[in-house]
C-alpha cells in the first residue's frame, strides 16, 4: 500500500522473532515498506530514526512496557497509527491502549489480510480528519487473530466487551 506512490513505512516493536519475521514478509508481500525491532529500546530508536505511518506494537517487551511506548510515542508523533498487539488481551490492558488513543487491539496471531484491512481503514480514517488521532472505524471485520472486542467500538460509545468462557 503507498501514499502519494510511496510504500507506507511499518514498524513493527515484537520479541517474538517468528512474528517479527512473518509479518514481514506478509506485508512487504503487500507493498509495505517494514522495519522491525525485538526490544523496547531498538523499537524506540528506529521509530525516531524512521518515522513511521504505523506501528504494530506489542504490549509484553523484555525491557519495556509497550503501553508506556504507546506513551512516548503519543507525545513525539500524534499522527503515527498504532495498532497493539497482544497475547493476553486482558480487558485493563485493552482499556488502557484505548485511553492513550491506539487505533486498534489486536490479539496475535494476526491475519495478513485482516492486518491489511486494518491499516488500509485507519490511513483513510486520518486522511479525512488530517490533524487528528485517528480512531477505530469499526469499519473491519472480526476474524482470527482479533480481540473480541477489537474493530467494533468506537471511542465516543465504548462498550464493555463479553468475554467468551475460557477454555478450561
Amino acid at each position: 500500500m503507498t501514499t502519494n506512490n510511496a510504500p507506507l513505512n511499518v514498524l513493527i516493536i515484537d520479541d517474538d522473532e517468528a512474528i517479527l519475521y512473518t509479518l514481514q514478509l506478509r506485508l512487504e508481500s503487500l507493498g509495505y515498506t517494514v522495519w522491525t525491532a525485538d526490544t523496547a529500546a531498538s523499537g524506540i530508536s528506529t521509530f525516531r530514526r524512521v518515522r513511521p505511518d504505523v506501528v504494530l506494537l506489542d504490549i509484553r517487551l523484555p525491557d519495556g512496557d509497550g503501553l508506556e511506548i504507546l506513551r512516548t510515542f503519543r507525545v513525539e508523533s500524534p499522527d503515527t497509527i498504532v495498532l497493539v498487539i497482544t497475547a493476553q488481551g486482558l480487558l485493563n490492558q485493552y482499556m488502557k491502549a484505548m485511553s492513550l488513543d491506539a487505533q486498534e487491539f489486536l490479539h496475535k496471531p494476526i491475519s495478513a489480510k485482516l492486518l491489511d484491512k486494518i491499516i488500509r481503514t485507519a490511513m483513510e480514517n486520518r486522511s479525512a480528519n488530517p490533524g487528528t488521532v485517528p480512531a477505530g472505524s469499526g469499519k473491519a471485520e472480526l476474524g482470527p487473530g482479533t480481540a473480541p472486542w477489537a474493530l467494533r467500538s468506537q471511542r465516543s460509545s465504548l462498550r464493555v466487551p463479553s468475554f467468551p468462557s475460557p477454555p478450561w
